[in-house]
């Protein structure tokens, strides 16, 4: 029984620990990622946050400055916020995360194009922004589509529409991905090739 208990505590004590959270002082510029690091810890730990309470509580952990004295102000007035997460977080967005820096990254999410990238380059960018604009799902499938290279967008045209944005990301880095490989194999053996009716694209997964 003592050999076992101490594989267990080994085992335990090789956990994989996340990287501790940057304490949010509740400036606008740093708003995008502190709640990136809270929701990948809600994500990695869902049995340590499993009521409302135990979230709140938690984020209030990490604030310092101002948005700490904002915190105190909604749990001396026993307010909403304090009590429900759904509640706390729109607040929250809406006092920090500031109009002026919603509307810059709304903007800079309408002039954004893939241009030389990759296509997950481009989508990582556009996840960024689009996580502080306030754009809708219809909204930011056709901004992400407007910012595409014409090869990607003459190949998803032949294909099933996806109906979110992150299926619409994920076709798309799917068919960079087989262009990639295409141009690959076209310099290494396309003398070979340059006859038949071989073509790449055929066989392009389909997301229904």
């Amino acid at each position: 029984m003592p050999e076992k208990n101490s594989l267990k505590i080994n085992e335990e004590s090789k956990e994989y620990k996340l990287p501790e959270i940057e304490k949010f002082s509740g400036s606008p510029a740093n708003y995008p990622a502190f709640m990136a690091a809270i929701r990948r810890m809600f994500w990695s730990k869902p049995n340590q946050f499993l009521t409302d309470h135990k979230k709140i509580d938690f984020i209030s952990g990490h604030l310092t400055g101002s948005a700490m004295v904002w915190f105190d102000a909604i749990i001396t007035e026993d307010a909403p916020a304090a009590k429900n997460y759904g509640e706390f977080r729109a607040v929250f967005k809406s006092y920090f995360s500031g109009s002026g820096y919603t509307l810059k990254s709304t903007n800079q999410l309408m002039s954004i194009y893939q241009g030389k990238r990759s296509v997950a380059e481009y989508a990582s960018e556009f996840r960024n922004l689009a996580i502080i604009s306030e754009f809708n799902e219809k909204a930011l499938i056709m901004q992400f589509q407007r910012g595409l290279n014409n090869r990607i967008m003459d190949i998803l045209f032949n294909s099933p529409f996806p109906k979110s944005i992150s299926e619409l990301m994920e076709l798309c880095i799917d068919i960079d991905n087989r262009i990639a490989s295409w141009e690959t194999f076209r310099q290494k053996y396309v003398p070979r090739y340059e006859n038949n009716s071989f073509r790449p694209f055929n066989n392009i997964r389909k997301i229904t």
